[in-house]
C-alpha cells in the first residue's frame, strides 16, 4: 500500500481524538428523549452483516483534543460552530474563514493544499453533507453525505477520493437498532471527489448505542483513525485500542485486521 495521507503515514495511532469528538457529538442530545419510530427514510446504504467491529483495550488512556494539520505543517483548520478556520501554524495568523449552515464536524487539507474538504452536520447528530472549498477562490461544492455526524476525514493521496467516519447520534441510531437488531456506532463512507459517488459505505459496530451517559464506554469501539492509500482504492481504520484494519474500497472487503498492543512501551 502507498504512502498514507494526512501524517498518518507513520502509524503511530495517538490517543487524542476520540473523547473530543464523542463529546461535540453528544452536546446536542443531552435533553433529548426520543420514541422513533420506523420512517421512509433515512436511506441505509450498507450491508450490516458486513459490519466492523472494533475491540476495546482495557488499558485504554483518555484522549485529548485535535486539530487538522497540512501536510506541510504549516496550516492546520479548526471546524467550529458555523464556521471553519484556517491558520497559520508559525504564527497563528487566521489565513481564511468561511461560514457553514450547522456545525462543521471535520476538516482536511488536500494534497496540493489548494482545497480543504470540511463536513457539515445538523444539530441533531442526524446526518452530515461532505464539501470541497478551493482556498483562493472559496469556489464550494458538494461531495456527499450519510447518517450521523463525520468527525473524521482524509483524502486519498492523490486528492480524488474522500473518506469519513461518522458517529451516530440519537436518531440513526435507534432507526438503525430498529431496523437492524443490533447496535451500530456510525457508517465509513468513501466518495469519489470529481463524479460525487459513493464509492462505499459501511457500518461499525458498538456494544450499545452511545447516548450521553455511556461516551467512554463505547469510546474504544471507534474507528477514530483514517487514511487512504494514494489512489483511495484501499481505506486504513484504526481504533484508539490500536486495532486496524485494511479495507478493499471497490468491494468493501476487509483484507487485514490487525490488533496491536497499546500498553506496550516503545523501543528506543
Amino acid at each position: 500500500m502507498k504512502t498514507l495521507t494526512q501524517k498518518h503515514n507513520s502509524f503511530r495511532f495517538s490517543r487524542y481524538l476520540a473523547a473530543t469528538a464523542i463529546w461535540t457529538c453528544l452536546l446536542s442530545w443531552s435533553c433529548l428523549d426520543l420514541h422513533a419510530e420506523e420512517p421512509e427514510g433515512p436511506e441505509f446504504k450498507y450491508d450490516p452483516d458486513k459490519a466492523l467491529v472494533f475491540k476495546p483495550n482495557p488499558r485504554q488512556e483518555s484522549v485529548q483534543p485535535y486539530t487538522s494539520l497540512s501536510s506541510d505543517g504549516k496550516m492546520r483548520a479548526e471546524a467550529g460552530y458555523r464556521k471553519v478556520r484556517v491558520l497559520s501554524v508559525a504564527d497563528n495568523t487566521l489565513l481564511y474563514e468561511f461560514a457553514t449552515p450547522n456545525q462543521a464536524m471535520a476538516a482536511a487539507f488536500s494534497p496540493d493544499l489548494k482545497t480543504i474538504a470540511f463536513v457539515d452536520s445538523d444539530n441533531l447528530s442526524s446526518g452530515s453533507i461532505i464539501y470541497t472549498r478551493e482556498l483562493e477562490t472559496g469556489k464550494q461544492s458538494k461531495i456527499g453525505s450519510c447518517l450521523g455526524s463525520i468527525m473524521w476525514l482524509t483524502f486519498s493521496g492523490d486528492g480524488k477520493r474522500l473518506a469519513g467516519v461518522s458517529i451516530y447520534g440519537p436518531i440513526p441510531g435507534v432507526l438503525a437498532k430498529k431496523r437492524f437488531k443490533r447496535d451500530l456506532g456510525g457508517e465509513v463512507t468513501v466518495f469519489d471527489v470529481s463524479t460525487q459517488d459513493d464509492l462505499l459505505t459501511i457500518a461499525y459496530i458498538v456494544p450499545e448505542r452511545l447516548t450521553p451517559k455511556n461516551g467512554d464506554k463505547v469510546a474504544p469501539y471507534l474507528p477514530t483513525h483514517i487514511a487512504l492509500d494514494h489512489d483511495g482504492s484501499t481505506l486504513l481504520l484504526a481504533s484508539t485500542s490500536g486495532l486496524i484494519k485494511v479495507i478493499d474500497v471497490e468491494t468493501g472487503d476487509n483484507r487485514i485486521s490487525i490488533e496491536l498492543d497499546m500498553s506496550a512501551k516503545p523501543k528506543e
